[in-house]
């Protein structure tokens, strides 16, 4: 039960009551230390500035970015902003948490300027609840703002810079620390707009995982991870928008009825989204074949990391959609009718999974043929014109290089014997 001088945190992580009351209950919820910088990246976003530079030197912390500046009023005290009900211009709430987070590092000082190159206001002080209006001194073109910090501190902001990799996808500003480029991201996937979300969805670079996950990215940062489970396979997706709200910690991301309509809305595109990978999967065939004649791009497909350039990329966003297909075939048709009439089987099961000894590419499909003709699926690791191979009656018959798999390493051996479960795969010299 609060008492009647306590703040009281709300699902908009903003506050009601008395305004010195609320201050403290927000110190009870501090950011982590991972997510010290986060406000600073998602102010600049809100004031619509194009880059941020965070520099955490021996002295301290310089934050800088553009986009449109702060009033005097908003510069000395954006704590208002946090509550409840009180409606503030873009960014002064994300001002307000940042200043706090600095705060508890017990700053020597504190400096905030904020304009438009002409006009400047500038405010400093200790305590970022007790900021005073001081002469501007040199022009600013949007808002910079400056704390010293002992040692302790800079330690404290070399792991909120740390916190930041990774986790600045779907934001539209350029991030810098430290000189170093770091946002924003642009995740991989399909775009789609998942109930009032806007989102993409790409297959997950670990097929074989039991769950997908959903990185919650509000304004341009990752807030949390959130695992679900989707049929067909498990997928790589990230939702922003502006129904994605922070709860009290500004941290997390509140499971409102718009997150959860969004992930139902995943789990039902996954049956298009099978069906729309199967179809890239054949357009793109003939370039991934080309591709992986040369022996650099068949190292990539064994899972070097060490080739870069556009080349090495295709080959890996064509590995990465192949092992995913493979898996959800593993799964789901592995034991599978042959003549279920489902849309999403039927594309599963006709899908070029892998390539074949003399060009072109095998279905799932195509391997059942081979193994209800031959009583067996085969593999090469060369590719070849075709093969002898025994019969029904024991006399050797040639089989067509087209229907043997050619294993370009030992991931596609192993992937057609997990496949064929049961079913004998034997290898072709």
């Amino acid at each position: 039960m609060n008492g009647p001088d306590e703040g009281v945190l709300v699902g908009t992580g903003s506050f009601r009551v008395d305004r010195e009351a609320a201050l403290k209950k927000l110190a009870a919820f501090q950011l982590s230390r991972e997510d010290l910088l986060v406000p600073w990246v998602r102010c600049a976003e809100a004031v619509g500035a194009t880059r941020l530079e965070l520099s955490v030197s021996p002295r301290g912390l310089r934050v800088l970015m553009d986009g449109t500046p702060f009033s005097l009023k908003d510069l000395a005290d954006p704590y208002y902003a946090l509550f409840d009900g009180v409606q503030a211009p873009p960014g002064v709430a994300h001002l307000a948490v940042g200043l706090l987070g600095l705060s508890r590092l017990a700053p020597k000082s504190l400096r905030a300027a904020s304009g438009d190159g002409v006009e400047v206001r500038a405010v400093q002080g200790k305590d970022a609840r007790e900021l005073r209006e001081v002469p501007p001194g040199l022009p600013v073109h949007g808002t910079s703002i400056e704390a010293d910090f002992p040692g302790v501190g800079r330690q404290e902001l070399l792991a909120g810079a740390a916190g930041l990799e990774g986790r600045l996808a779907m934001g539209r500003v350029l991030v810098v620390v430290n000189g170093d480029k770091k946002g924003p991201e642009r995740p991989r996937g399909a775009p789609y707009r998942l109930a009032s979300l806007r989102t993409l969805v790409a297959p997950s670079r670990d097929p074989g995982r039991g769950s997908s996950r959903v990185r919650m990215s509000v304004a341009g940062v990752t807030a949390q991870t959130y695992q679900c489970s989707t049929p067909w396979g498990p997928v790589d997706a990230v939702f922003s928008g502006d129904d994605l709200t922070l709860d009290a910690s500004l941290s997390r991301v509140v499971m409102t009825p718009a997150v959860e309509a969004a992930l139902k809305a995943l789990r039902a595109k996954m049956g298009p989204f099978v069906c729309s990978l199967a179809k890239v999967q054949a357009r793109e065939g003939v370039q991934t074949r080309r591709l992986l004649m040369d022996s650099a791009m068949r190292e990539v497909w064994a899972g070097s990391a060490e080739y870069r350039g556009r080349d090495a990329e295709i080959t890996r966003e064509a590995l990465e959609r192949t092992l995913w297909l493979r898996e959800s075939c593993r799964r789901v048709l592995s034991r599978a009718e042959r003549d279920d009439d489902d849309v999403v089987r039927r594309a599963l099961r006709r899908a070029p999974i892998f390539m074949a000894a003399s060009g072109g590419w095998l279905s799932w499909e195509d391997l059942l043929a081979v193994s209800d003709e031959f009583s067996a699926m085969y593999f090469s690791r060369r590719p070849a014109f075709g093969f002898p191979v025994p019969g029904a009656d024991g006399k050797p018959r040639h089989l067509k290089a087209a229907r043997v798999v050619w294993a370009v390493c030992d991931r596609d051996a192993a992937d057609l014997r997990r496949l064929a479960d049961r079913r004998v795969v034997e290898e072709l010299a």
